[in-house]
């Protein structure tokens, strides 16, 4: 191939790449553009060839081209930089892998850098910041269901998980049964629903389903359902005094269960 063919075959398999996954690889692109086999790339990844470029199917010069070409359709597209460690597969000590003949730094984290979309790095930083939120309101989450750290009073409430936190913490069954038992929360009980305190019939069958769905789905995924729900307008607490929100006044537990999975 000459460099001509090579500035083209790049350019087709970069877009390609960043239109199937918004992300694109130098392993990548010489596997797409043919200089890589599959087979080759496994027998590397498994630590049973020394270095990448060896068994390349195209010299040095025509891999730095390629290479060359990479950065400049990078640029032209506004992709983002992203350098990632690749480790050797497999069992034992874990081995980061030489891509190059020479081994230099520059080289070495060049065949190392993807290249991302902004679409999709604004969706990773997206992700990422929903996650931490999501870590952080498991924290608050109260063992009887209630939502501590989407709570009215959260600004200054730090939640009955906290010692100087709600002021119905002492006198709280769900705190104290669940203290007692050693569990997190009512949702690891094998004696839900115990009827009992803030599970009882003159209770809202709001709180009741908000363990349910921690016991089936896990209290991440119950979270999550929150998150998404308040991000969408569905508010834990529309009602500052009163301590009601949407997901108060529904009739049964699968209407709420309803709500928190699918929004509606």
């Amino acid at each position: 191939m000459n460099n001509k063919d090579l500035h083209t075959k790049v350019h087709a398999a970069m877009y390609k790449l960043i239109r199937e996954k918004g992300v694109a690889s130098p392993v990548e692109v010489l596997i797409e553009i043919g200089v890589l086999t599959k087979e080759d790339y496994e027998n590397w990844r498994f630590g049973r060839i020394h270095y990448l470029e060896s068994v390349c199917r195209i010299n040095l010069s025509k891999l730095s081209t390629i290479m060359h070409e990479i950065r400049v359709y990078a640029g032209k597209h506004h992709l983002k930089p992203s350098w990632s460690a690749y480790q050797k597969w497999g069992k034992g000590h874990s081995i980061r892998l030489r891509f190059s003949k020479s081994g230099k730094d520059q080289i070495e984290r060049s065949y190392a850098t993807h290249y991302v979309s902004q679409t999709k790095a604004e969706e990773a930083q997206k992700r990422h910041v929903f996650q931490k939120r999501k870590k952080d309101l498991v924290k608050t989450i109260a063992p009887c269901g209630l939502i501590c750290g989407l709570c009215s009073e959260a600004t200054h409430c730090t939640g009955c998980r906290a010692e100087s936190g709600c002021n119905r913490a002492a006198v709280c069954y769900q705190r104290k049964c669940t203290t007692e038992k050693g569990l997190k929360g009512c949702w690891q009980c094998k004696d839900f629903p115990c009827g009992l305190d803030m599970f009882s019939k003159e209770h809202d069958v709001r709180l009741v389903t908000f363990v349910r769905c921690a016991r089936e789905d896990g209290v991440k995924s119950l979270a999550g359902y929150l998150l998404h729900n308040q991000d969408k307008d569905i508010i834990y607490h529309r009602n500052p005094l009163g301590h009601t929100g949407d997901y108060d006044g529904l009739e049964t537990e699968e209407a709420v269960l309803e709500l928190l999975r699918k929004g509606k």
